[in-house]
């Protein structure tokens, strides 16, 4: 009896050693999201930014052009990867703040909503049409039978929120999507690239 009663000491100074011992190992450790975000096919899954060479692109383009003037609890890199995650993902705002800690929704939508238009003068230069030249060296096998081809057109809708006003509604409202929209008339050259996006229009306008 006595050796059992040792043994069963033992076990019970091993037990309360490796619960201590895990308390100690997960304790709070804070893991920043952006880096489970640690490969070009995850950047691009998540954000719709192909390597992280672009990335780092845009966020000295972006530091140079619009400097922080106030205090931010997110960094540059957060941030823009933020505003690519809630466009590639349609995250909710709400999913935002539990992805990015120390922020609330109400800070990530001030953040997407003051990114946005910053954004969109950075990479409007990425929007180009290209020369007749560019356009045949890059002509896809399926386009041979048409090599006059210069653009292909087509109308894009993206969902927006229920707006207050009667009249938007009407204009915004799309019977194709049976939602509120904007429309957009795209053109892409025969090789895959955007080469022209018009400004919005409701969800009413026909693609005529």
């Amino acid at each position: 009896m006595n050796v059992v009663n040792q043994l069963y000491k033992e076990v019970d100074c091993n037990r309360e050693f490796m619960d201590s011992a895990t308390q100690v190992t997960v304790a709070d450790i804070e893991i920043p999201f952006i880096t489970l975000i640690n490969s070009p096919i995850k950047l691009s899954t998540m954000t719709g930014i192909p390597t992280f060479q672009l990335l780092e692109k845009i966020i000295e383009i972006y530091k140079t052009e619009f400097p922080d003037k106030g205090k931010h609890y997110l960094t540059y890199k957060e941030r823009i990867i933020m505003v690519f995650l809630k466009l590639r993902q349609d995250l909710s705002f709400v999913v935002l703040s539990i992805l990015f800690k120390n922020v609330t929704a109400e800070s990530c939508r001030m953040i997407y909503s003051s990114l946005i238009p910053c954004l969109a003068k950075i990479l409007s230069c990425s929007s180009y049409w290209p020369s007749k030249e560019e356009i045949i060296s890059n002509m896809p096998y399926c386009f041979k039978k048409s090599p006059n081809t210069r653009v292909v057109l087509d109308c894009t809708e993206i969902p927006i929120q229920k707006p207050k006003c009667l009249s938007c509604r009407i204009k915004l409202y799309s019977n194709y999507k049976s939602t509120f929209t904007l429309k957009f008339l795209i053109g892409v050259s025969p090789g895959g690239l955007i080469t022209y996006i018009s400004q919005p229009y409701g969800g009413r306008a026909s693609d005529r």
